[in-house]
């Protein structure tokens, strides 16, 4: 009798991870729901081949769920959405374009990005291409 064989790393999570990512691919094109995400990510099967080192902000920055003062009133956790800066809601789009808080951390972006391409520059070129710069934000 054969002993019985442990599964080697990644060979049932990975096989499940794909078809689940298969399953949301076919419908991520037919959802409202992440809109955000869509933006940095329009591609999931390009998106999933990225190593991306993923921290708690990061992924609340590409999904927009994280603690901007404008999603926790959503919930009515605060009282507003407006950014200390006062110059608008404190989104991300407003914290990656707009927030003069953040403005020495966007002009390093900027610098990076108008080397190649121009500012503003769409979130997906921020995630494919100065994903470094976009994580000092």
């Amino acid at each position: 009798m054969s002993p019985i064989r442990r599964p080697e790393s990644g060979d049932v999570s990975e096989i499940f991870g794909k078809k689940l990512w298969i399953s949301y691919i076919g419908r991520n094109n037919i959802t409202t729901k992440g809109p955000t995400t869509k933006q940095f990510f329009p591609n999931i099967k390009e998106g999933l081949k990225k190593r991306l080192q993923l921290t708690p902000n990061f992924t609340a920055t590409v999904t927009a769920h994280g603690e901007t003062k404008a999603y926790l009133h959503t919930f009515k956790i605060i009282d507003s959405p407006k950014c200390p800066c006062e110059t608008g809601n404190q989104t991300v789009d407003h914290l990656i374009y707009e927030c003069q808080s953040l403005q020495k951390e966007r002009e390093a972006l900027t610098r990076s990005t108008t080397k190649q391409d121009s500012w503003p520059s769409e979130k997906s070129d921020l995630v494919n291409k100065y994903t470094k710069q976009l994580t000092q934000l």
